[in-house]
């Protein structure tokens, strides 16, 4: 048979193939190219293969490069392309396919594709610097922010045309025994996730986290400019001493039970639209050691050893609008003070609340304007006071207002008795 060396270049939107070179061998309708070599985007490529038949194309490929290995075999009949097995490996991350696509009314792909992925959510950043233009390396600057990690198994089957995503049905099942993103590790991960009519919805996702769970659930219409989202999320149980040994607090004293439900609904590149509500609770709760309770405690107690005291119940429920998250409602219990009050926090960090503290009889020496004489007012009862905190999360400032009239009421009774 002819053997042809070839040495061209071909262009394309997407980047150029080069320095394609090899032997290509063709015999009575059968063409072989047992190694040809090529670069596209600077990698270098390595394929070998066979096309048969040329009235009904018959092709098995396989291509390899540093990162890449892929094995396929395809028959093309009457515009009908039967992909018998798409299988590879790139990265640490494998996958297996098979299925059909029908070119008779292209640009029009109807095709019919079913087959497993096993990803290494690591891999995922190098896959996104591989597409050109600036949407691959957005995303990607997003996944170092994200850090996902783990092992996850994808089962997918697609239906419809391939070059309009979100005109296909797909149905797709995800589950992992362990992942990680923003360094937050969870033991079980699964995920179904249903689209059909443009509607992406997502009727279960559950993580086990810190001998806690999420449950929750979301949709988007895809058929919307703004990608419209619906997200609730149910939370029960998670440890707070073992979650936060995944963040930087992790030498903080910080310890209790969470609980929280939560709506949300927005738009993915707006987020001043994001709206929603719900409530969250934490019980026995050691919470001082936190940047915005810290300098909250110093403020009220005299004894450095606040830290101990343990809220045996913190809720508040709260709504999200206008990039604030806001609540009227948040309490504080434990043996010694009960809080309360509003908090405004920003998507900004920045805070504004009001904080009404409540002296019990049981309480330890407050802090403040008035410390001289708390001694007086122990035991009597009744607020003590509020407290303004403003600034950021981050830098939070605070300002004591005493409740005058409580306290004049508490040195009276310490000095003439409390009336009968």
């Amino acid at each position: 048979g002819d053997r042809k060396r070839l040495e061209p270049q071909f262009e394309s939107e997407k980047g150029t193939i080069e320095d394609i070179n090899g032997i290509i061998q063709c015999d009575k309708g059968q063409l072989k190219w047992p190694s040809l070599n090529f670069k596209y985007l600077d990698v270098p490529y390595k394929t070998e293969g066979t096309l048969t038949n040329f009235q009904s194309p018959q092709v098995q490929l396989r291509l390899s490069s540093k990162d890449l290995s892929l094995d396929s075999d395809l028959e093309v009949k009457d515009k009908l392309v039967n992909l018998t097995k798409l299988s590879g490996k790139y990265l640490n991350s494998d996958f297996s396919f098979k299925g059909n696509i029908n070119t008779v009314n292209a640009p029009s792909l109807e095709t019919q594709i079913s087959g497993e992925f096993n990803l290494n959510l690591k891999d995922t950043k190098e896959m996104f610097k591989k597409i050109p233009g600036q949407g691959g390396s957005a995303f990607g600057e997003k996944l170092d922010q994200i850090k996902p990690e783990g092992l996850v198994n994808m089962q997918v089957a697609l239906k419809g045309n391939i070059n309009d995503f979100k005109s296909c049905d797909v149905q797709a099942k995800l589950s992992s025994v362990g992942i990680s993103v923003y360094g937050l590790n969870a033991k079980e991960f699964s995920l179904t996730y249903n689209q059909s009519d443009g509607i992406a919805d997502i009727p279960i996702i559950h993580l086990s986290l810190y001998d806690g769970a999420v449950d929750g659930k979301a949709n988007m219409n895809l058929n919307s400019a703004n990608l419209p989202y619906w997200i609730s999320a149910d939370i029960q149980g998670i440890k707070l001493e073992k979650l936060k040994l995944d963040t930087p607090v992790k030498n903080k004293d910080i310890a209790g039970t969470l609980q929280a439900q939560v709506k949300l609904n927005g738009f993915p590149n707006d987020i001043s639209k994001l709206s929603g509500a719900g409530n969250i609770s934490i019980t026995n709760g050691k919470l001082w050691q936190l940047n915005l309770f810290q300098g909250l405690g110093s403020l009220l107690f005299a004894r450095d050893d606040f830290s101990n005291i343990v809220f045996s119940d913190a809720s508040c429920g709260f709504v999200v609008q206008d990039k604030y998250i806001f609540t009227d409602s948040l309490k504080l219990k434990s043996n010694v003070t009960d809080l309360s009050g509003t908090v405004k926090i920003g998507f900004d960090n920045s805070i504004d609340a009001s904080i009404n503290v409540e002296v019990l009889d049981e309480m330890a020496p407050l802090s403040g304007t008035f410390k001289d004489i708390t001694t007086a007012i122990v035991g009597q009862g009744g607020i003590f006071g509020v407290i303004k905190i403003s600034g950021t999360l981050k830098d939070p400032k605070y300002k004591f207002k005493p409740a005058i009239s409580n306290i004049i009421k508490g040195l009276k009774d310490a000095f003439f008795g409390k009336p009968r």
